[in-house]
């Protein structure tokens, strides 16, 4: 929600100015809770896999339980069918008959006692697969806590390891149903060899209707050995214990099963509740930092939008100030070649009158062939020559003073040009360009503000000392000479 609020101008400036910490903090928090929806996922997963489990071990304990009825059923069925032909004998024919029949009936009931212990050793696998599932099921929270990587790679061994033991499950069933369909079959046999013993002993009954009466004390007494104290009953009741023990043991592990379960809806509970609070801090967290980071980018939005105000204000006054500045400087220049044209007249001015006051003297001198007056005339020359240099000398006081004017003239504007573009330096953001000698072009296409060289003192440094060439003392020296050797002559 903060990426998506914030504009792509404005995440320069808060990338910029945030802290490295808050980053680091909201990194550490986010990959925080992306571990905790990863452990989330991963308990998910491992509840599936546990009621899957669940039900696998609920469908095979309605299988024994349907097993363990349908045996006694045919048990019951097999005594009651006993019982009555039992009853039926009353001759020792059919006695002798009875008893080879017991006998093979316990040779058939041999391979049902097999059945019965490979039943037990079954049931007894069942409930140490029932005993590992607990173990395996049981949520560890080493593993909650540990990395996801490894729990993804737990859960797909313990994933391949169920299902190598449901096939060996439903191998045990099949091998189970297997064992009822031949108890069945064996069932079936017994049936119709009792059916045939059925037909027979009407037979026989019908034939020897007569012989009843005596058999009677015979039939009892049969009962009293074998029935009371015989090999079948003996094999009846272990098998009745059996069933019973069988029993027992499969009621304590639904009742176990079911404190399990109890136990683990519990821990799902508990964990369920602190999973929720955890989430619920979290997401207040997520809350506080998102309100904080809206602030900030506000705050920060309001502060460029005030320095983009104060540099729009900075840039029209320096337009301002820089327009001025042009203006004075055009206007020291303009005045700077006005001064240069008016000393240019003046020395021009001098020359001419000093010539003009050389030749004057330099006749007078002639005309006058008198030695005093030639001293006369020279040093009327020396005065007019000091008299030259003192304006001369005044001449160059007054251009060195504005040769020095228009020096700190250029360095004020220096300066104040120089703190403006500090101020802008100062000013400047990532949103405003440079501001380059490329820039005032740009700003300015007609070229009308453009940067003034320094002023150099070659334009001024020839008027300080000027040669005697251009002052025509040359002239006035060689006429001096020449008057003097037509003096001496």
């Amino acid at each position: 929600d903060a990426k998506e609020v914030l504009k792509p101008e404005d995440e320069v400036g808060a990338k910029s100015e945030c802290d490295e910490s808050k980053r680091k903090r909201l990194e550490e928090r986010g990959s925080l809770i992306k571990d905790l929806k990863d452990k989330i996922k991963t308990k998910e997963e491992l509840e599936q896999l546990k009621k899957g489990k669940d039900s696998l071990i609920a469908k095979q304990i309605e299988q024994i339980q349907l097993l363990e009825k349908e045996l006694k059923e045919q048990i019951k069925e097999s005594e009651e069918k006993l019982k009555k032909e039992l009853q039926k004998c009353n001759n020792k024919e059919m006695r002798f008959e009875m008893e080879e029949k017991l006998r093979q009936v316990q040779q058939n009931t041999e391979p049902t006692k097999r059945s019965m212990l490979t039943f037990e050793q079954t049931i007894k696998n069942i409930s140490n697969t029932v005993t590992e599932w607990r173990v395996e099921t049981e949520p560890n929270q080493e593993e909650l806590n540990g990395n996801t990587q490894q729990k993804t790679h737990r859960t797909t061994q313990k994933v391949t390891e169920e299902e190598i033991k449901l096939e060996e499950l439903d191998q045990s069933l099949r091998e189970r149903d297997m064992q009822i369909k031949s108890l069945k079959e064996e069932v079936q046999t017994k049936d119709s060899e009792i059916k045939a013993l059925k037909v027979a002993y009407e037979q026989q009954t019908k034939e020897r209707s007569q012989s009843r009466n005596t058999l009677t004390a015979s039939v009892t007494d049969f009962f009293a050995k074998h029935l009371g104290t015989g090999p079948l009953k003996k094999t009846i009741d272990q098998l009745e214990i059996k069933v019973k023990t069988m029993s027992d043991q499969l009621q304590e592990a639904e009742y176990a099963l079911k404190q399990e379960k109890k136990k683990r809806e519990q821990e799902s509970t508990l964990k369920d509740t602190r999973l929720k609070e955890q989430e619920k801090y979290y997401e207040q967290q997520i809350k506080e930092l998102s309100e904080t980071t809206i602030t900030k980018i506000e705050q920060l939005r309001q502060e460029n939008d005030e320095i983009t105000q104060e540099l729009k204000e900075a840039k029209a006054s320096f337009k301002e100030e820089r327009e001025s500045w042009t203006k004075q400087v055009e206007e020291l220049r303009a005045a700077q070649a006005k001064d240069k044209e008016d000393v240019d007249k003046r020395i021009a001015i001098c020359k001419r009158d000093i010539r003009e006051e050389a030749r004057q003297f330099v006749i007078e001198a002639m005309r006058s062939a008198v030695a005093p007056e030639i001293q006369k005339v020279g040093q009327q020359v020396r005065g007019m020559e000091q008299k030259m240099d003192q304006k001369m000398e005044g001449i160059s006081e007054k251009v060195e003073g504005m040769g020095h004017q228009l020096e700190e003239n250029l360095d004020k504007v220096k300066q104040e040009v120089a703190t403006l573009n500090e101020k802008l330096d100062e000013s400047k953001k990532p949103s405003a360009p440079l501001i380059t000698g490329e820039a005032v072009t740009e700003s300015d296409p007609t070229y009308s503000c453009t940067q003034s060289k320094i002023v150099s003192d070659t334009n001024v440094e020839p008027y300080f000392d000027p040669p005697v060439e251009e002052t025509g003392m040359t002239e006035v020296t060689e006429l001096i000479a020449t008057n003097a050797e037509d003096d001496t002559k």
